[in-house]
């Protein structure tokens, strides 16, 4: 929470003062839906809107956020109906959740392609995969030799997918499959003890992309996106990394001094106040976006 409204707060200045009136309205909603956690349904419903282009969308990026957040609320209470009927069936009831959406995915694809990307019942086997590691599903490999092998399929998987898959390749999918399977494969190496991609994720540089890559994912495409709309086309080599470093530096900030002092016991806030400070946010964010919308976008700026 506290990263997240810092960069919606710091990005709706910014467009206060960039956006004509009509975008700013579109960005208001953003911020709203995004206060909210259900962004992933705005920009399903706009998809194909006039054919608006990602880049033209600097909150585009917060479907993901959403489709998290509401797997993190439902999938709780799907634990708590489960465990009413026995806690050993989590991980036969998760591992059908998970091949069931797995399989929703690939039949809505090629039907509805938009809500298949945007919306959690499609994108909830991704998560799941996760909850079955975390679950222990599979025993930890213990012999080194299988160890070295998973991590390396792991990262042969995901390589595969960056280099192969284009626009133009149906996602997700079957398609999601190779990269999840791939960084499920890795991070179940390493529940059996070191291997050597696990021992190159490590390495502190590494980890230091690890430790503020929430922060980088909050603010790399606001910065890219309203750049753009600024330079009203597209950047050159040289904006573009120097977007990317601006990227990577607030990501630092924000890690260091609005993500650590709010975690853990020792935060700043105990847990209600927190979330009371949390509630307070989001309604002053909700109301300042329904604020600009009623006054489409404040056009005597």
């Amino acid at each position: 929470f506290p990263a997240l409204f810092a960069m919606l707060f710091a990005a709706s200045a910014v467009a206060a003062w960039l956006l004509l009136p009509a975008d700013l309205v579109d960005f208001a909603k953003s911020v709203l839906a995004t206060s909210v956690f259900g962004s992933n349904f705005l920009f399903w419903g706009e998809a194909g809107y006039f054919g608006r282009a990602a880049e033209e969308i600097p909150l585009l990026h917060t479907w993901s956020l959403a489709v998290e957040e509401q797997y993190y609320i439902l999938f709780p209470l799907f634990l708590l109906w489960v465990a009413a009927r026995g806690r050993k069936r989590y991980v036969t009831a998760t591992a059908l959740v998970t091949a069931a959406t797995f399989a929703l995915s690939v039949v809505t694809l090629p039907i509805d392609p938009d809500a298949t990307f945007y919306l959690a019942p499609f994108r909830a086997w991704e998560l799941g995969l996760g909850a079955l590691l975390a679950l222990g599903a599979f025993p930890a490999p213990h012999r080194h030799a299988l160890r070295t092998l998973v991590g390396g399929l792991g990262i042969a998987a995901i390589a595969v997918a960056v280099i192969t898959y284009t626009p133009a390749t149906p996602f997700p999918g079957a398609a999601a499959l190779l990269p999840c399977l791939g960084a499920a494969a890795i991070i179940w190496a390493g529940s059996g003890g070191h291997h050597p991609v696990g021992d190159a994720l490590s390495l502190r540089p590494v980890v230091l992309v690890g430790l503020i890559s929430y922060s980088l994912y909050l603010w790399h495409w606001p910065i890219l996106s309203l750049w753009r709309y600024f330079a009203l086309r597209e950047l050159t080599p040289v904006e573009t990394a120097t977007a990317v470093a601006m990227a990577v530096a607030a990501a630092v900030v924000s890690w260091r001094w609005i993500e650590r002092p709010f975690r853990g016991r020792s935060g700043l806030l105990d847990r209600r106040q927190l979330f009371a400070a949390a509630l307070a946010v989001m309604v002053l964010a909700v109301g300042a976006s329904a604020v600009a919308i009623v006054a489409e976008g404040w056009p005597g700026r």
